[in-house]
């Protein structure tokens, strides 16, 4: 754009000097031809001839004067473009910061609401948590469940507790409630009073009621869907 507007500047002080100089040189040769020696040169040239002289010079003289017009009044278009242009720039700095400030409000909004709920699910690891709670629900075998499926479940809740800060404590199995299966009885009188089997052999894993397992991890469940997920 400087370059443009300098290139234009140029070319108006060009044309100015040239109708300087052309005139200049007009009234140095008028000056200098005596008056006599105009009457024998307009008494020997037609006067038509002179008047197609005097139209030709009016003509560029005109057209000269024309074209700096031009240049001058797209000079004060051009700096008329640059006065919108910057104003426009303006606006948009502008609307800039006002959507900077919008984003900034709703940035600290997001923090406030994630500070009074801390327990809305905002990371990986309360997530996957879930997830695992969902799937060990959905997945258990048959019959009574092992204490190993009890282990699990209990590991589930702490990540939940701690990603949520929620006290799952009532939804945990008790310890008492892990037995060992009677996996035999002996049936008859001991051969002999040194034979020492027990009369009844246990499993070697503990059980947990299936009941009782479904009751806690189905209410877990339904308090993280309505409280913890909320």
């Amino acid at each position: 754009m400087n370059w443009e507007k300098a290139k234009e500047k140029i070319e108006e002080h060009i044309v100015t000097a040239v109708l300087v100089l052309i005139a200049s040189l007009c009234l140095i040769i008028w000056q200098a031809v005596p008056s006599e020696a105009w009457a024998r040169i307009g008494a020997a040239t037609p006067k038509r001839a002179l008047a197609a002289l005097i139209g030709l010079l009016l003509i560029a003289l005109s057209t000269a004067l024309a074209y700096i017009y031009s240049l001058h009044r797209r000079h004060k278009l051009n700096q008329s473009e640059i006065g919108h242009l910057k104003a426009e720039i303006e606006s948009y700095k502008t609307r800039a910061g006002e959507l900077n400030a919008q984003l900034e409000a709703a940035r600290r909004e997001n923090q406030a609401l994630l500070i009074r709920h801390p327990s809305a699910p905002a990371n990986i690891k309360l997530n996957q948590a879930i997830s695992r709670l969902h799937s060990l629900n959905t997945n258990l075998p048959k019959g009574d469940i092992e204490e190993k499926y009890v282990t699990d479940y209990h590991s589930i809740l702490s990540v939940i507790e701690k990603e949520a800060n929620y006290d799952l404590t009532p939804f945990k199995i008790s310890m008492a409630e892990l037995q060992h299966h009677v996996t035999g009885r002996r049936v008859g009188p001991r051969l002999s009073r040194y034979d020492n089997e027990p009369a009844v052999s246990y499993s070697q894993q503990r059980y947990c009621d299936r009941p009782v397992f479904l009751t806690q991890i189905h209410g877990a469940t339904k308090f993280i869907e309505e409280v913890v997920q909320s």
